[in-house]
């Protein structure tokens, strides 16, 4: 049992990226240290094009092999929306796409946390949906500010709606 869990942490770790994409005029870091050897934590990055990326931070209510096994179907449900959809759909309908596959995943007792940002270097903007996470923070000129707007946890209603906000960057 001891391997097997050992062996599922690795698979988890693999899902995580080993480095941020590489886009001018943005500095991406981010450090993964999980509580325990295997859960349903997750962040990712997919770069849509030369000046935009999409950062994900996502967690399964739940440790262990059950919500890792989640987080890889809704990493693969994520980016298959993510990266063949943004610019058809638009964020409202990806983040749409996700709550109903978490509806229809999740059981009892379980749901998905999710941030889900797009960062246009070009235009300069941050559009984001927080969907029951931890808010991310947005610090310029000494100020912090969280940034909140979005809705409730996947998984729960079908029928949610959710708000999504676009933040003008400063340099």
């Amino acid at each position: 049992m001891a391997e097997q869990l050992r062996l599922g942490g690795i698979i988890q770790r693999r899902m995580i990226p080993e480095y941020p994409p590489c886009i001018p005029g943005l500095d991406i870091g981010a450090i993964y240290k999980p509580c325990h050897q295997i859960g349903g934590d997750l962040y990712d990055f997919i770069q849509l094009d030369g000046h935009s990326v999409i950062v994900a931070i996502a967690d399964v209510i739940g440790k262990g092999v059950p919500a890792a096994m989640m987080m890889s179907m809704f990493r693969g449900t994520l980016r298959a929306y993510a990266d063949g959809g943004y610019r058809r759909h638009g964020f409202d309908e990806i983040i749409k796409k996700l709550n109903a596959v978490a509806c229809r995943e999740c059981r009892n007792g379980e749901f998905i946390t999710l941030f889900l940002a797009s960062i246009d270097v070009e235009s300069k903007t941050i559009t984001y949906c927080n969907c029951g996470h931890e808010p991310a923070l947005l610090i310029r000129d000494g100020a912090i500010s969280e940034l909140n707007v979005g809705g409730m946890v996947l998984g729960i209603m079908k029928e949610n709606e959710y708000e999504m906000e676009t933040v003008d960057l400063k340099e």
